[in-house]
């Protein structure tokens, strides 16, 4: 199965699962809500060395709306839409038998995505109003952009250079440097929540190898292995402004 056919599958999953959750719903009760958040990215290389992105990780933040429907008593989903950014630079390194102190190499990346996240959650309740939660499920992050600005130095100090697009690009000239452009996750987390306000934080594993290239073998005499995840965490506060209980 080809990345766009796992894509599509899984979105139109995600999309019959909200729709189930509606209908139920509409017997039980429901919320719509607000999130903000720290959030991770993490790209895991079998072999880190060969891979700059893998030396770093993307910090940033993540934002979006919320949907959450109670089917049975604790019981129910939570779907979100999200933006998320993550930053990070490379340490400062020498190239491969490089004897000399200088040049010095390093990476910056930026990554801009979106995501759509279902979980099943059940929450305990500990007190009047206020909540344990649990929550598992699956997500799929569409990585609108990602960024490298490559930077130098020298005696003479540091000098920055180009900045491209390394993600999606098939015809790149520079393969190994080529990343795809979806990403699907399993995540696990616990939350806690008093009256409309909430705290959730949780760990997404990646289910997709992010590596265009399959065979770094054909661009180099080093045996630079392909497979890896991009995975995730986060931890987010949120509001509920709208709040329905039949």
């Amino acid at each position: 199965m080809t990345n766009e056919e796992y894509m599509k599958k899984t979105i139109f999953t995600l999309a019959l699962l909200f729709s189930a959750i509606t209908v139920f719903a509409q017997d039980s009760s429901c919320a719509v809500g607000l999130q903000l958040g720290f959030s991770q990215n993490i790209y895991r290389c079998n072999q880190p060395g060969n891979d700059a992105l893998s030396k770093t990780n993307l910090n940033g933040f993540k934002v979006g709306a919320v949907f959450e429907g109670t089917i049975i008593k604790g019981f129910g989903a939570y779907i979100a839409l999200n933006y998320s950014y993550g930053g990070g630079t490379t340490k400062w390194a020498k190239l491969p038998n490089q004897e000399s102190l200088y040049p010095q190499y390093r990476s910056r990346y930026d990554l801009h995505a979106i995501e759509l996240a279902c979980d099943w959650q059940y929450k305990f309740a500990i007190a009047q109003n206020t909540y344990i939660i649990l929550y598992t499920g699956p997500s799929i992050q569409c990585n609108l952009s990602l960024h490298e600005t490559e930077w130098e130095k020298t005696f003479e100090g540091e000098t920055k250079g180009k900045t491209i697009q390394v993600i999606g690009d098939r015809n790149s000239e520079d393969l190994a440097k080529t990343y795809k452009r979806i990403n699907a996750c399993w995540g696990v987390g616990a939350g806690f929540q008093y009256d409309r306000y909430y705290i959730r934080g949780g760990y997404d594993f990646g289910l997709v190898n992010p590596y265009v290239i399959k065979n770094f073998d054909e661009i180099g005499k080093e045996p630079l292995l392909t497979r890896g995840r991009q995975d995730q965490w986060a931890i987010k506060l949120g509001i509920y402004l709208w709040e329905s209980d039949n």
